[in-house]
């Protein structure tokens, strides 16, 4: 469970990332 739960956070990280480079 823990590792799926950092896997959702990391992929949530991800998203966040992908949305500020296209704010840019």
């Amino acid at each position: 469970m823990m590792p799926n739960c950092e896997l959702l956070i990391e992929m949530q990280h991800r998203q966040k990332n992908s949305i500020d480079q296209s704010k840019d």
